[in-house]
Order: structure tokens, then C-alpha cells, then sequence
């Protein structure tokens, strides 16, 4: 097996892993740590899959979990930013879950 096979495996079971987390309520998808860990395990099996090529499907699919992971860091970061600068309305603290941090 080649370098790059293991490193996709590594991926894939960071992925379950993920998905386990979510399902079993041990993380949010509204906190950061869900996209950080997409956005981390998508790298890695994209990695892989260049390094491999000719894997098309997936390399499609793991940029564009790529994109909207990071996507919904920015927003959260903006939102908490908001939250911070005492900017936020109360449709910003519910829909980023930042309540807490307003006060």
C-alpha cells in the first residue's frame, strides 16, 4: 500500500469519527470545532487524493467541504466579532449561538 492509501484511511476515520462525534451529541455543528475538524480531515483525504490522482469525485468533494467549512469559520468568527463589539442583534446571537458570549 502506498503512503498516500494510508493517509486517506487516516482521513476516512477521521470523518466516522466526526460523524460519530455529531451523532452522539458529544460535539455541536454550531460550535467551531465541527467545521475545524471538516476542514482539517477533508485536507488531509484531498492531499491524498492528488498525491494519488485520477480520483476526480473525491477530490471534487473534499474541496467543496474545504470551502464551506472554512466558509462557516469566517461567518462564526464575524458573528462573534459582532458579539464582542456589542454590534451583534439578537437574530446574530441566536443563529451563531453566541448569547453567552454577549454577556
Amino acid at each position: 500500500m502506498l503512503f498516500f492509501e494510508y493517509v486517506q484511511i487516516a482521513a476516512a476515520l477521521m470523518m466516522i469519527t466526526t460523524f460519530a462525534l455529531l451523532s452522539t451529541g458529544t460535539i455541536h455543528p454550531r460550535k467551531s470545532v465541527y467545521p475545524v475538524l471538516l476542514l482539517t480531515e477533508s485536507s488531509v483525504m484531498l492531499a491524498g487524493s492528488l498525491a494519488l490522482g485520477k480520483q476526480t469525485g473525491i477530490i471534487l468533494l473534499e474541496t467543496a467541504w474545504i470551502v464551506i467549512a472554512a466558509a462557516s469559520l469566517v461567518r462564526r468568527r464575524l458573528e462573534l466579532a459582532k458579539v464582542r463589539s456589542g454590534r451583534a442583534t439578537d437574530s446574530t446571537t441566536t443563529a451563531c449561538g453566541c448569547a453567552r458570549a454577549a454577556h
